[in-house]
Order: C-alpha cells, then structure tokens, then sequence
C-alpha cells in the first residue's frame, strides 16, 4: 500500500492484526510521521521496519527492455523480499509500502507471487492494479501522453520477468550455491506460512 498518513490509518492496520510495517521510501522522501509501534508490559516494541529502496527499477543487469543495471537496488529489493519472508515465516502479518503504493510495492508483491507459484495471469493483473491509485492522483500519466510512465515501467517488468522461473532466477542471481540452498528453505517455508495462513 501507501505510506501511512494518519494515526487512524495506524489503528485500522492493527484493527487488521497487521504485526510489522516495511516502509520501502528512501531517507531522502522525508521521515513518516505515523509508524507502527506495538507496546508490550510497558516496553515498547518496533513494529516498523525501513528498507530503502530509491527506484522502481530493480534489474542487476541489463536487458533487451531496460539499458541500464541498477544493482544497488537489486540488492535491497532482494534483502526486502527475504526480511518480508522471514517475518511471515516467524508468524507475523506484514504491511509494507513505499510512498503511494505503486512502483516499489507493486514490484515486490511481484516478486513475492511468483516466488509463491501465484499464476503469470494473476501476477500481471495484480501489478497493473497498482497503478490506478497513481492515475487517479495524476501522478502516473496515460501511454499517449508526454512523460508518459506507464507503459515503460509496465512492459520492462512484464517482458524482464514473464515466468515464476524467470522470478526464481531473478531472486538467486549471484548467490553461491549454499546461500541458494538457505534461500530455497526460505521460499519453502514462505510457501508453508502463506498457505496456512489463508
């Protein structure tokens, strides 16, 4: 979703039985006001969580739709997907956002299905959906008009990473063969909580 704006918005998200919010914005968009804190016997506990990812554009490496590498955000985006994992895994609900829901967060949740096994039809519905909030508030623009964001930021996903495969390769490119092993346990095991958790 998108960043949290009001103490309100905090309470629905524990109303929801949300345990941990990853805000993905990086340090220069600003410091959120509202954060998820949870109190136990008068100690307080974080239950926010920031990872920074600073673009949309997520690929170690280029490819026929995207000529530039960004490996830097490569490697947050994977250490979000892991830390995301990892809390499901432990047993708690996560909420995770960047500023207004549709880049960073329709990536990961990208990402996240395919790992999951969720269907190419369902990924691909499920990212564009991210968009219409960023239409509606006219910071996304329509493919014929000028700066259009759309359609290159929809296409490159679409075409880099078509397959459940291509997501799994994505996910393990560069790791050494042990760390694939740990990351294949993990997946499993995010596989397990998701499913008992629907």
């Amino acid at each position: 979703g998108a960043q949290i704006t009001t103490a309100s918005g905090i309470d629905e998200l524990e109303r929801l039985g949300v345990d941990r919010e990853i805000d993905l914005r990086g340090s220069n968009e600003g410091t959120q006001t509202y954060k998820m804190e949870k109190y136990d016997d008068g100690t307080l506990t974080d239950g926010y969580t920031n990872i920074e990812i600073t673009n949309y554009i997520v690929n170690p490496k280029t490819t026929d739709y995207i000529s530039i590498a960004y490996p830097n955000n490569f490697q947050a985006l994977r250490n979000a997907m892991i830390f995301v994992m990892q809390k499901v895994v432990a047993g708690e609900s996560i909420y995770f956002h960047c500023t207004i829901g549709t880049d960073r967060t329709g990536t990961i949740a990208y990402f996240l299905e395919g790992l999951l096994g969720v269907s190419e039809t369902d990924r691909l519905r499920d990212y564009e959906l991210t968009y219409f909030f960023g239409l509606k508030n006219r910071t996304r623009y329509h493919d014929d008009l000028t700066n259009s964001s759309i359609s290159p930021r929809f296409y490159s996903m679409y075409r880099s990473y078509p397959t459940n495969q291509d997501i799994y390769d994505f996910f393990m490119y560069g790791l050494s063969e042990s760390q694939k092993t740990e990351y294949d346990q993990l997946i499993h095991n995010f596989r397990e909580a998701m499913i008992k958790k629907n």
